[in-house]
């Protein structure tokens, strides 16, 4: 049964990291195809409303959709070219872009959602405290915001191929192994090693 992943695509080197992974992860999983998901920037709503009364204003915005659309396209067309580079098959990768609705959390997991995805992949966004404060991290928004799909989280360079699961027999924990078993259930190098709780053993 085929994969399908969405990648938050963005100009940023946290967004590089994640397709890396991407690449990486892409030699484990049989049968998986990926989603580039660029979020538009915002258009003022202002904007909007002056271009239901005035020629001018509509002309403006429509060239500022337009350019929006074209600098959207060019980005994913980039982040496609270097997948491919990195050894995954093109007609394994789509494109998409959206203008913004909400916030970029909120229409990546609408997103995700609508279509059915079986997980996000997203590079950790570095921001200050103070612009978390006004503004939030649209990676913490993701983890706090998805109920039904699982968000993977790229943090920065990587070089161990192992995955560490965090088990506390609760329907979460449960819910987690689930997911990894479905992601690479095709891969026989896979070997699952038991970790006791040694809390369960030492005074």
């Amino acid at each position: 049964m085929r994969k399908k992943i969405l990648i938050a695509a963005d100009q940023s080197l946290y967004s590089r990291k994640a397709m890396e992974y991407a690449a990486q992860i892409a030699h484990e999983i049989k049968e998986v195809d990926f989603s580039l998901l660029h979020i538009q920037p915002m258009i003022s709503q202002y904007l909007v409303e002056e271009a239901e009364k005035l020629p001018k204003a509509k002309k403006e915005l429509n060239q500022m959709n337009e350019k929006n659309k074209k600098i959207s396209h060019q980005l994913l067309e980039d982040c496609k070219s270097f997948l491919v580079s990195s050894g995954i098959d093109a007609n394994c990768i789509e494109i998409k872009s959206r203008t913004r609705d909400r916030s970029i959390a909120d229409d990546i997991l609408k997103t995700a959602e609508d279509q059915s995805y079986d997980a996000i992949i997203a590079g950790r966004r570095g921001i200050t405290g103070l612009q978390e404060l006004f503004m939030g991290s649209v990676t913490r928004n993701l983890l706090a915001g998805s109920r039904v799909i699982p968000v993977w989280v790229v943090n920065g360079p990587f070089k161990s191929e192992k995955l560490l699961v965090a088990v506390d027999g609760s329907s979460q924990s449960l819910r987690v192994v689930d997911h990894l078993a479905f992601i690479f259930s095709e891969n026989r190098k896979i070997h699952p090693f038991p970790f006791w709780n040694f809390d369960q053993w030492c005074p």
